[in-house]
């Protein structure tokens, strides 16, 4: 979801994912594309994952971590 506005570099992404260079370099789904000398963007199937598995947004997912952290 953080590449879903457009071309991100590797290491704009380490914010999200301390392993978002890996993961963007091993492509395992074939989700990625090089467009230049590092910088990614999605893939026509990267972008149909996101519609089949939506994101949460960050106050949700923060919402959820609190709530369970209270149980």
């Amino acid at each position: 979801a953080a590449m879903v506005d457009g071309p991100r570099r590797p290491r704009d992404l380490k914010a999200v994912t301390p392993i978002a260079p890996k993961i963007l370099q091993h492509n395992v789904y074939g989700w990625f594309a090089r467009v230049d000398r590092g910088l990614y963007d999605l893939t026509d199937a990267g972008r149909a994952s996101l519609v089949r598995w939506p994101q949460a947004s960050h106050d949700e997912s923060r919402h959820a971590i609190l709530n369970a952290a209270a149980i």
